[in-house]
């Protein structure tokens, strides 16, 4: 026994197949899986420097040095980077397919097959050339590559081999044990591909669940593990066939503290690490935005001792976007920061197209100078990041590494790109909770293991028994003529696999009824398993639609927030201000005597409002400048380009601004020339005033008013205009009542006792900026609508004063795009 070799088909298999031989008195025999006997066996081959070896971070170039070397690819990567990138993935899945399935082979039926392959090649249609000329190169890279390192199990001469069988025959194994002298037993664990589930039907409690949707499965795998786990069937095993519902099931489980292992793993990119990583090329970039820098100063890059100076810069940052084309002056701190980011990603900005090697050593160099190499090393994930990226200290000496990379030159755009495919290609395993109750595991390690329950989401059409799609350029028949497993091996495969786990204690399948792509079927194994149960004349337990948990609360009454704030009444007012008074006092308090508000976005791009103010410069610019010359056209786009060139918009966002302008201006100067014929004239234009009303004790009130036209005569006529680029028909719903017209009776008001008047005085909206003349809709009695609206405003600041409270009235159009509603819970009242 002690010179027997017991062969297991995954290495999770290896400590318990282990421990059961040794609760048998007596020698032991060897067991290991094909890969880990291999490499037991001999020192690991040689590598050639050219061929295939099994590290995806050299394969990945070398792919790519061998593609650049035909010369039917040359003129694609040049007229196609990104689709040559892709020809260099296809290239190199092919060759891996082609390598691992000449690896099964004994090596004396090697060079046969791989005539074979390229007879199959050459029989390819006309309609394919492309394809063929690729194939036929990744096909002779595969082939002229080291020996296989499994090659040395031929040269093992065991007293006899045992080969378990379990989720499919592994080919390697049935050449072995054909070419070995040795006796050998194969001990097939599989159900009969035909008819899988027949044997298995009945051996445990099987339940099938679906669900609405994505988050209810979620929610229902969730809810089945931890039932699991509470009835005592831990270790759970959770087939992650979907990663996104796995992540979601591994949060909801946190929530509730039950301790997980994941031997999925998750793509790298996804970490933490890899994020604050790539966010330093991100933020290198000329095209860069604030966003992107700022994300990288709080990936951690920052040093410590200039960290306080990143919420300041963010601050001003974010003044800055509000108001576009305006100068933001920065504190010292935030002052502090920006110069260390300049001179940190100057490197990087700089960078000129060089070798992979020489510009990973360049981002190395800035990674240590901030001291954010040290810190990711210190991480599990960051260490991981760091090897995949190459950026470990190991790489210096490794010359396979060094020389595929030698040949691979890259610009700044070229490393982002290169960094991220490599984090994309690599799975990041987290470090097990103790006692983890919850096992996450891909299908086939979930079989011949001790688990008290297997829960299986994910168990629908889309992600359960479709079939996977063919490799690269290989045909379904070529994959048959060459032994290569197709699309019903695979098929087959994860019937055998499924019905393994059907031999647990207990089974709960679960599927979701529609996702983000619209309705989902069930998936042809589940319906596969029905028709068994029905020909072998067992019952199932129905498949039943998932409820969650509900539990009888009683209601409690609840109240509108009403809060009382006197200290807190600003010391002035705005339109703005009143509306948000007249509107909604909750509004008031929460916007204006907190200050809460919703910050903008660094990087938002220009909207009607931008561009509405970007207008409103330009008219002013027009009208302060204006000549007697009679050129008003000239100077109308010579303002235009004055106030377009101080906001240095980028041309793209400079378009839709600069096409509806020249639509809108000659309107413009027809409507203001009418105008000035009737005797009226600018006079002001987006002036800000401040006055103290008799009846607000002591509050101020203040803004700014867009324009101001006169006309002399008899009787002095002063118009109040404000541009609007809404619709006149809009507009007009907003005057119907001049009573509830706020903007304006403040406007009013603000000219009356600031500018002084005792004529005719007039109040507008001026809807600007569309393919049409400026239209006016007319505030009517401006000057009563003033008066009503200073005598109403002082009595509620008086009750303010004295303690009355802010109710949130919750009614209203206002409450629609409120940003205060969730701290009045409004939607909990309705």
């Amino acid at each position: 026994m002690a010179d027997v070799v017991v062969l297991v088909p995954f290495v999770q298999l290896l400590p318990l197949a282990r421990k059961a031989f040794a609760a048998v008195q007596g020698w032991q025999p060897r067991v290991e899986t094909s890969a880990s006997l291999a490499a037991s066996l001999s020192a690991p081959c040689a590598d050639d420097g050219n061929g295939l070896s099994g590290r995806a971070s050299v394969d990945c170039l070398r792919a790519a040095a061998q593609l650049r070397g035909q010369p039917w690819a040359r003129a694609w990567l040049e007229a196609d980077p990104k689709g040559h990138a892709a020809l260099a993935a296809h290239w190199l899945q092919a060759a891996q397919a082609l390598r691992e399935r000449s690896a099964t082979l004994c090596p004396g039926q090697r060079t046969s097959w791989w005539h074979q392959v390229h007879e199959c090649i050459e029989a390819m249609p006309a309609t394919q050339l492309l394809e063929a000329h690729a194939l036929a190169g990744s096909a002779a890279w595969a082939q002229h590559s080291a020996t296989p390192p499994t090659d040395v199990l031929y040269a093992c001469h065991p007293a006899a081999w045992v080969v378990l069988q379990a989720g499919g025959a592994d080919p390697l194994l049935q050449q072995l044990l054909q070419d070995s002298p040795a006796p050998s037993l194969w001990i097939d664990a599989d159900s009969d591909t035909a008819s899988p589930f027949a044997e298995v039907l009945g051996a445990g409690e099987l339940k099938r669940l679906c669900c609405a949707d994505f988050e209810t499965e979620a929610l229902a795998a969730t809810s089945q593990a931890i039932d699991a786990v509470n009835a005592g069937l831990a270790p759970v095993a959770l087939v992650a066939q979907d990663r996104a519902l796995a992540r979601r099931i591994r949060s909801l489980l946190e929530r509730q503290s039950v301790p997980w292992a994941d031997e999925t793993g998750w793509k790298l990119s996804t970490t933490r690490a890899a994020t604050a990583l790539m966010a330093w090329l991100q933020a290198a970039q000329a095209s860069a935005v604030s966003d992107e820098r700022l994300a990288w100063l709080k990936s951690g890059a920052c040093p410590p001792g200039l960290a306080s100076g990143i919420d300041p810069l963010e601050a001003a940052w974010r003044r800055q976007a509000g108001t576009p084309g305006r100068v933001v002056s920065l504190p010292p701190s935030a002052q502090a920061v920006q110069s260390w980011a300049a001179q940190q990603l100057e490197p990087l900005a700089n960078m000129t197209a060089m070798p992979l090697p020489q510009a990973l050593a360049l981002w190395c160099t800035a990674l240590h100078e901030s001291g954010h190499w040290l810190s990711l090393a210190r991480d599990a994930a960051g260490a991981q990041v760091l090897r995949a990226l190459c950026l470990h200290e190991a790489a210096e000496n490794d010359q396979a590494w060094l020389a595929a990379a030698a040949h691979h030159s890259v610009d700044l755009a070229g490393l982002l790109q290169w960094a991220d495919e490599a984090l994309e290609r690599t799975l990041y395993y987290p470090e097990a909770q103790p006692h983890a109750q919850v096992v996450f595991l891909p299908m086939e390690q979930a079989v011949l293991r001790p688990f008290g329950a297997v829960v299986v989401p994910g168990c629908d059409a889309r992600n359960l028994g479709m079939g996977s799609a063919t490799t690269g350029w290989l045909s379904e028949p070529m994959l048959r003529n060459l032994g290569m497993p197709g699309r019903v091996q695979r098929f087959q495969r994860e019937g055998q696999l499924l019905a393994q786990l059907l031999r647990n204690r207990q089974v709960v399948f679960l599927r979701r009824l529609q996702d983000d792509r619209g309705p989902v079927g069930e998936s042809p194994w589940l319906q596969w398993l029905q028709l068994t149960a029905t020909q072998a004349k067992l019952t199932l337990e129905p498949e039943v639609t998932w409820q969650a948990p509900t539990a009888e609360l009683q209601l409690l009454a609840h109240t509108s927030a009403e809060p009382r704030a006197p200290d807190l009444l600003p010391g002035s007012l705005s339109a703005s201000a009143l509306q948000d008074l007249r509107d909604c006092p909750y509004r008031f308090y929460a916007s204006r005597m907190l200050g809460l508000g919703v910050d903008e976005e660094l990087a938002r791009t220009p909207d009607a409002r931008d561009y509405g103010n970007l207008l409103h410069q330009v008219l002013l610019h027009f009208h302060l400048h204006r000549c007697a010359d009679g050129q008003d056209a000239q100077a109308l786009q010579q303002a235009s380009a004055a106030v377009s060139a101080q906001w240095a918009l980028p041309q793209g966002l400079w378009l839709p601004y600069e096409a509806s302008f020249q639509a809108f201006a000659p309107h413009y100067l027809l409507w203001l020339h009418e105008r000035e014929a009737a005797g009226m004239r600018f006079t002001l234009g987006e002036k800000a005033l401040q006055v103290q009303p008799a009846q607000w004790g002591g509050t101020l009130l203040k803004g700014v008013i867009d324009r101001v036209d006169e006309r002399g005569g008899a009787t002095t006529v002063r118009q109040l205009l404000d541009y609007k680029t809404q619709r006149a028909n809009d507009l007009r719903q907003r005057v119907a009542d001049p009573a509830e017209d706020t903007q304006l009776a403040t406007y009013a008001a603000l000219s009356t006792l600031a500018l002084g008047h005792h004529g005719e005085l007039q109040a507008a909206y001026l809807s600007v900026g569309r393919n049409e003349a400026p239209n006016e809709v007319v505030h009517a009695q401006p000057a009563r609508t003033a008066e009503l609206l200073l005598q109403e405003i002082g009595y509620e600041l008086n009750l303010l004063r004295s303690g009355a409270p802010l109710p949130a009235l919750g009614e209203g159009r206002a409450c629609e795009y409120c940003e205060a509603k969730g701290l009045c819970r409004r939607d909990e009242r309705h």
